[in-house]
């Protein structure tokens, strides 16, 4: 409906509920369904972000800072660190999303970036994207591939950057292999290699960062001893 709501400007969107508070064996519940509206410009896409913490709010879906952390890894860090294009976030969040309604309540907004392996949904936001917009995924003159990063072809070298607000590399934290898009042009990693495991003794949202237990661990291993398997709020 946000989607709809955004592309309209409003104009056409409406939607009523009506509640029957008697109690009676009458009440019955509205089910709306709707389809979600792909966007030609970036900052269509940013407003329904925006919206989407405004009603989530309003209606006591979520608090604030746990909708804005979940779009800071999901949106904004899939955009700036992993050098994706805005196309390419958007299909990642619907997907998240989607996963987290079809887990039977297995997953929520806190604990989905910690228990869903993110090769699997980018690889499936990649084919999202490229039969959404196909556009974006044209060659650079001359060059091969697919024209979504600059660092084509690269290989890590071991490195990993330390210094500066970069975060916790997830590639690292789930053991798997680095990908192009995660390295600088001469191989070494956009972020830091830390564990991104949720604590309890660093106050809400607080991570391991390899401060507690074995030195250098990710998050599948973590022998932090305040490791949690859930967000402090």
């Amino acid at each position: 409906m946000i989607t709809t709501f955004v592309l309209e400007r409003g104009m056409q969107s409406k939607v009523q509920v009506t509640v029957d508070s008697s109690g009676g064996s009458s009440s019955s519940a509205t089910v709306f369904s709707t389809t979600i509206k792909r966007f030609k410009e970036s900052w269509d896409f940013f407003e329904s972000c925006n919206l989407w913490i405004m009603y989530c709010t309003a209606l006591g879906l979520a608090n604030a800072i746990l909708l804005c952390s979940f779009l800071e890894h999901v949106v904004y860090d899939t955009i700036r660190l992993r050098g994706r294009p805005w196309q390419f976030a958007s299909e990642l969040f619907v997907i998240m999303l989607r996963r987290i309604e079809d887990s039977a309540g297995a997953l929520n907004l806190g604990n989905c970036l910690n228990d869903t392996y993110l090769n699997t949904v980018m690889e499936e936001a990649e084919a999202t994207t490229k039969r959404v917009y196909p556009e974006i995924f044209r060659a650079h003159p001359g060059k091969g591939g697919d024209g979504t990063s600059g660092t084509s072809g690269v290989k890590w070298n071991g490195k990993f950057t330390s210094t500066g607000n970069v975060g916790a590399c997830y590639r690292f934290n789930a053991g798997m292999e680095h990908l192009p898009e995660d390295l600088f042009s001469d191989g070494t990693c956009r972020r830091n290699h830390v564990c991104n495991k949720w604590v309890t003794n660093k106050g809400p949202g607080g991570r391991c960062l390899c401060t507690e237990g074995t030195a250098g661990h990710n998050m599948r291993n973590c022998d932090n001893p305040n490791r949690s398997n859930t967000r402090q709020q």
